[in-house]
């Protein structure tokens, strides 16, 4: 996890601050949501007596399954012949404990009010939730999680200013465990930065793409940009199926979208940059 210092300090605040009980990790896919949701509640772990629990919901395809999915994190087993939700608060009941929600928003308006009745029924419970849309009730506190940093346009970048920038480091190491002979240096930091700026420093853009340091030079992978999907490919064979392509990151939202919210995306690619709200 690289340049995420800050950021786990952020959220550790809000997680050890005794008036905050639900957090949401909002941001763009491939931002590095679910490594951050990681690493703040690892970083946590001594806060909460009775448990740090992680459930993983992308896998999820009816909303039926959420308390299922957390009962079966905790070690729980469910009784028949009760609703999902009454066992599992039974469960909990007094303990200090943080769930890690990863990956909400297929789910989200199930989720949501699921959330809102375990917190208001476990009186210790602290929930940590990764989503591309908030949850929206009441309590819910959003952090945004940014990119890496990446140089400015024109600013001058050198060897000695590399740490300053977690994007170019990032390439560095993903490029690096791909080709071992691979490291910055005064010759190609240029071009490592103009790439990363031209990814936005989203870290799954910069990891597919580093990966191929291995078939090409920095300079084809620089001519190669202008078609980003066709690019951005081949991630790790045992990522989720959403993250091995930027397109499958992408579609993955796409297709949460409703019609009309669909429709409106179509109307503002006549646009090319950015728009005023009145445009």
């Amino acid at each position: 996890l690289i340049g995420r210092n800050k950021d786990i300090a952020a959220v550790q605040d809000y997680l050890t601050n005794p008036d905050i009980r639900l957090v949401t990790l909002i941001g763009a896919p491939g931002i590095g949501k679910t490594r951050l949701s990681i690493a703040s509640a690892s970083k946590s772990l001594a806060e909460f007596s009775d448990g740090v629990f992680f459930v993983a919901l992308a896998p999820l395809d009816q909303p039926s399954l959420i308390p299922s999915a957390i009962s079966q994190a905790l070690g729980y087993v469910e009784k028949s012949d009760l609703p999902a939700e009454k066992p599992l608060m039974e469960g909990i009941g007094n303990k200090r404990m943080l769930f890690v929600l990863d990956n909400c928003e297929h789910l989200i308006d199930d989720l949501a009010p699921l959330a809102s009745s375990l917190l208001s029924s476990c009186s210790r419970l602290k929930i940590l939730t990764t989503s591309r849309e908030a949850l929206q009730i009441p309590g819910e506190w959003l952090y945004s999680v940014p990119a890496l940093d990446i140089p400015k346009e024109k600013s001058v970048v050198d060897m000695e200013t590399i740490s300053e920038f977690p994007a170019l480091v990032l390439f560095a190491e993903r490029a690096r465990a791909s080709r071992s002979d691979f490291a910055l240096n005064a010759e190609n930091i240029r071009a490592v930065a103009f790439i990363c700026a031209q990814l936005d420093g989203l870290p799954l853009a910069i990891e597919l793409i580093a990966a191929r340091v291995k078939t090409f030079s920095l300079e084809q992978i620089t001519a190669r940009l202008d078609d980003r999907f066709a690019s951005l490919t081949s991630g790790s064979r045992i990522a989720p199926s959403r993250q091995q392509t930027l397109r499958a990151t992408l579609d993955w939202s796409y297709e949460l979208l409703t019609e009309s919210e669909r429709e409106l995306f179509r109307q503002l690619s006549v646009f090319v940059g950015g728009f005023t709200w009145d445009a």
